[in-house]
């Protein structure tokens, strides 16, 4: 995620999400990587953030990998929050972690072509109060 995008997604000036992020940076509960010059820092979580939280650590994101469509995928659940009320947006890493820990399925079975199953997880799920998918014992089509 990058300032510009925090600033979006708590309807704050990129100058005020930078007074927030800077003492999160200098006391290391946050990470700033900028790769390039003139590019946007990347601000993540560190691992003295994840462990005060109370989240479970994992490896850096690499925000050199894929950066323009980590960033879309995030500025597009920022917006998807922001214009519906009660929706939230998962992302994949929170697909993973909650069909890791609650057993909710949250990614498809997939065959690659030589016959090799695996799982899929989605870029974002947007899960929203009485959609059909919070009840998987339930069919969705019975609405129809």
């Amino acid at each position: 995620m990058t300032v510009e995008v925090l600033a979006e997604r708590f309807g704050v000036s990129v100058r005020r999400a930078n007074s927030r992020v800077s003492p999160l940076a200098a006391a290391v509960m946050l990470e700033c990587r900028q790769d390039v010059r003139g590019q946007p820092r990347a601000v993540f979580i560190s691992r003295r953030g994840a462990t005060e939280l109370g989240l479970a650590t994992r490896r850096p994101p690499r925000p050199e990998m894929q950066r323009t469509h980590e960033l879309a995928t995030i500025r597009l659940a920022a917006q998807l929050e922001l214009a519906n009320p009660g929706v939230v947006a998962l992302t994949e890493r929170e697909c993973r972690l909650i069909e890791r820990e609650t057993g909710r399925p949250c990614s498809v079975e997939v065959v690659d072509r030589h016959g090799q199953r695996g799982h899929r997880w989605p870029d974002l799920v947007i899960d929203e109060p009485g959609a059909p998918c919070r009840d998987r014992d339930r069919d969705p089509c019975e609405d129809n």
